[in-house]
């Protein structure tokens, strides 16, 4: 044997170790690759962004198409901390696909005849209104994810969604729908009209609603349910203090009314659209209020001219909105029911001063119900004569006093129907001071 054909084996001999150590260091990072332990974390989110995860974790890429996998679906949940390889095995369970693992790749292919759970399909359909109309614009979103679509002009979809995903289905003023979309390949909607989405509306002017916050001036809204819970003689006291800017005089004085000013100026008085001069907030019954809009400064209420020019107090009274004839009875008593103490008066001497009697406001005179008499006034005849010292008007507080006592009854009927609505009030108040009015 020459000494060429020796150094040609041991270089193939060379190769074939170094083939072999490659071989065994791509197998050992391989399973090193697989065996990898990783935290998946959240609720609810997407296969994209579980394998996003992974390969942040992992340092390994993640190889599909969009077509084998559908990586908008949502992951409802996630599973417990293991290595890649059954993280993997876990998440693509139901999806009829295979994991390879090759050098720094994660790659996923799509197993010939698999039909798996999360297999995508075309889903279209027809979204109408109550009456049968087509809602054009209406959104249709795969829930959990970004994919979806909007109805055309007669209000058709269609959109690809996994079988086993939700359908949102949303239109502003309807109510919003959830469909699961399970066997069904064609879905037909009819959303409902969401009566509860104008709960922050004020009425400015002429009846006309529009949204609190959307309003460019300043309006403060008072609920009808301060008025009728506790009802008061006049609706002008309820507002005391919940306004700013609306000062509210009370009078002290028996069935006065009071005085209402907003910022330095009497506002107008606005009665369901109507402006009124000669009517004050005490001749609306509490309990036919259902909501008091207070405009403030005259760009609130240019529509009323000069005359709202100080702003405008808006009433809105209560119209039917149950379904069917409905009554209501609402009743509200309060009263005095006394004192605890009253001052103590001295009945033994008349008026005057030094044990002598003479008209006054001192209370030191002759001594009373002794016999002796004096020049007084008579009431009864308008004339001063000769009258006995008597002690008379010992209870005179005591008569001039009374319990008080206000109390306010509303019967109101009601009648809604598909043709309109119809309310009627009666209302009946007794207010009785504590001064007898004859007295």
């Amino acid at each position: 044997m020459k000494l060429t054909d020796l150094i040609h084996i041991n270089n193939r001999k060379s190769i074939s170790k170094l083939l072999l150590v490659i071989t065994l260091s791509c197998s050992g990072l391989l399973s090193y690759a697989q065996h990898q332990q990783v935290h998946l974390t959240g609720n609810n989110i997407t296969l994209k962004a579980v394998f996003k995860q992974i390969e942040q974790q992992a340092k390994l890429s993640v190889d599909y198409t969009t077509q084998e996998v559908n990586d908008s679906y949502v992951i409802s949940q996630l599973p417990k901390s293991s290595n890649v390889k059954e993280v993997m095995e876990q998440l693509l369970k139901d999806s009829g696909c295979s994991v390879t693992f090759r050098s720094g790749h994660i790659i996923i292919n799509k197993q010939s005849g698999s039909t798996g759970k999360s297999d995508t399909k075309m889903i279209s359909g027809v979204i109408t209104d109550a009456k049968g109309e087509p809602i054009i614009g209406a959104n249709v979103l795969e829930k959990g994810s970004t994919n979806g679509t909007i109805t055309d002009l007669d209000g058709k979809f269609s959109l690809s969604v996994p079988s086993k995903s939700t359908l949102v289905i949303s239109y502003i003023g309807y109510t919003t729908k959830s469909i699961v979309v399970g066997n069904q390949n064609i879905i037909n909607i009819q959303l409902e009209e969401d009566t509860h989405n104008l709960n922050e509306v004020v009425v400015t002017a002429l009846g006309i609603k529009r949204e609190e916050k959307a309003l460019g001036y300043a309006v403060q809204k008072v609920g009808g349910d301060n008025f009728s819970t506790i009802k008061p003689v006049d609706v002008a006291t309820s507002l005391t203090g919940k306004v700013a800017g609306l000062n509210i005089q009370n009078s002290p004085e028996f069935n006065s009314a009071p005085s209402i000013s907003l910022r330095g100026s009497e506002p107008l008085l606005v009665i369901d659209g109507v402006p009124y001069g000669n009517v004050s907030l005490k001749d609306i019954a509490a309990d036919d209020i259902e909501s008091i809009d207070v405009l403030k400064g005259a760009t609130a209420s240019a529509l009323y001219g000069a005359r709202g020019g100080a702003g405008a107090i808006m009433v809105t009274t209560k119209r039917g909105t149950k379904e069917g004839l409905n009554v209501t009875v609402n009743s509200s008593t309060m009263f005095n029911a006394g004192y605890l103490k009253k001052p103590e008066v001295q009945t033994s001497y008349s008026s005057g001063s030094g044990g002598k009697y003479y008209s006054g406001d001192y209370v030191w005179g002759d001594k009373l119900d002794i016999g002796r008499t004096a020049v007084q006034y008579d009431p009864y005849t308008h004339e001063w004569k000769e009258m006995p010292l008597e002690s008379k008007g010992k209870n005179n507080l005591k008569n001039f006093q009374s319990l008080s006592l206000v109390t306010n009854n509303n019967v109101s009927v009601s009648q809604k129907g598909k043709y309109g609505s119809v309310r009627t009030s009666l209302t009946h108040m007794l207010n009785k001071g504590n001064i007898r009015m004859n007295a």
